[in-house]
């Protein structure tokens, strides 16, 4: 979805993008980056950290004779902790692990081969490895002059998109569709995103209305 092509029309259509990013996908250069403490504030008093940089990025972009050359664009890293991102992270593991535990005990309780040739043991190196990076998270964005914090609300928002999907794949129930003509097919669509649309507005006043009885209840 996010090839160069993409990322490159959205730069020439004045848009921008916010996407996370994987730390432990990533290469040991930025790894380095995300351990360095250097850089990084705290924000409230809960132990959240967070830092950036701007960082240049080359992107395989094709030609109109069909090739792929590089070009250069600048992005905007952003990386945070959270001892509770980080707690999550590690009971999450220890989950995984008792699992893991279990099957190297016991082969024969899941879909392992039990042979001597297939001897099941933990990576200790590697569990070493991951841990280093529990409670960190990254995100990437075209957006450079806005505030990291800024860029941290906008991501965190995206689970309402998520939640739109969501409603159309099941509550929305736009499929069956019992009709044959075009202009009837885009109809039925047509009144099942309105009324997504109603939905959401809904959803919203009540948000503002709850809101407002906050800010004016009485003391």
């Amino acid at each position: 979805m996010m090839s160069g092509d993409n990322i490159r029309q959205i730069l020439l259509d004045k848009c921008g993008y916010v996407l996370s990013y994987s730390i432990r996908g990533s290469d040991a250069s930025f790894k380095d980056y995300v351990l360095d403490q250097s850089g990084y504030r705290n924000i409230g008093q809960d132990g959240f950290m967070i830092k950036s940089r701007i960082y240049p990025r080359e992107i395989h972009v094709s030609t109109l004779k069909g090739k792929k050359k590089k070009i250069s664009i600048d992005e905007k890293h952003i990386l945070f902790y959270s001892p509770k991102y980080a707690q999550k992270a590690k009971a999450d593991r220890e989950a995984v692990l008792a699992k893991a535990q279990k099957l190297i005990s016991s082969p024969s309780s899941g879909e392992v081969i039990d042979d001597a040739e297939h001897l099941l043991v933990a990576d200790e190196a590697v569990l070493a490895e991951e841990e280093k990076y529990h409670g960190y998270y990254a995100m990437v964005t075209s957006e450079l002059d806005k505030n990291n914090e800024k860029i941290v609300e906008i991501y965190r928002g995206l689970w309402r998109i998520e939640d739109s999907f969501r409603i159309t794949k099941s509550d929305l129930k736009t499929r069956p569709v019992y009709l044959s003509r075009q202009d009837h097919i885009e109809a039925h669509f047509l009144t099942c995103f309105v009324s997504l649309v109603i939905i959401r507005l809904e959803a919203f006043a009540m948000s503002l209305n709850s809101t407002c009885f906050w800010l004016f209840a009485p003391v």
